[in-house]
């Protein structure tokens, strides 16, 4: 027999991850869900861990499950809601955030990423300011120690 063999190694067992939608727009107080597809290539079969982190710090994203088990040639999701919690102290603004999803198994990782836009949950009428609650709490402590010191000094000075 004359010729060239040429012997290739099977292909190596692996996972994709994809996100639907691959953006959110939410209103501060809320949340919002996007699904990860974590799908086998190549026989692949596993668990595969999935963590999230925000950059700039903002809302926070959590992943449901957080621990998936892939069947060769399956496919199967996670849910992952992030949630710009609002309130008294709230430390989400208005912006853009973006949200970096790892998916883990083993020796193998990938990455992806989801585009966060965070809102208002109400929008302002026409020539209010739309100020975080907390610094309105700030001016209102500012002003009532300026009357407290006002209304003692005027007392003082009455009693000479």
């Amino acid at each position: 027999m004359v010729g060239d063999f040429v012997v290739q190694a099977p292909p190596t067992p692996d996972f994709s991850v994809t996100f639907s939608p691959n953006s959110l727009s939410i209103q501060q107080g809320s949340s919002g869900s996007s699904t990860l597809t974590v799908t086998s290539q190549n026989g692949f079969s596993g668990t595969v861990s999935v963590s999230a982190s925000v950059s700039p710090p903002g809302p926070s994203p959590t992943f449901s499950p957080t621990s998936l088990t892939l069947s060769s040639s399956g496919t199967t999701t996670s849910t992952l809601t992030v949630s710009a919690a609002g309130g008294l102290y709230s430390s989400v603004t208005n912006g853009n955030y973006l949200v970096n999803v790892t998916a883990t198994s083993g020796s193998l990782s990938h990455s992806t990423t989801v585009q966060v836009t965070v809102g208002s949950s109400s929008s302002s009428p026409m020539g209010v300011l739309n100020i975080p609650l907390t610094v309105w709490v700030g001016v209102a402590v500012v002003i009532i120690a300026v009357v407290a010191v006002t209304i003692f000094l005027a007392r003082r000075k009455t009693a000479k």
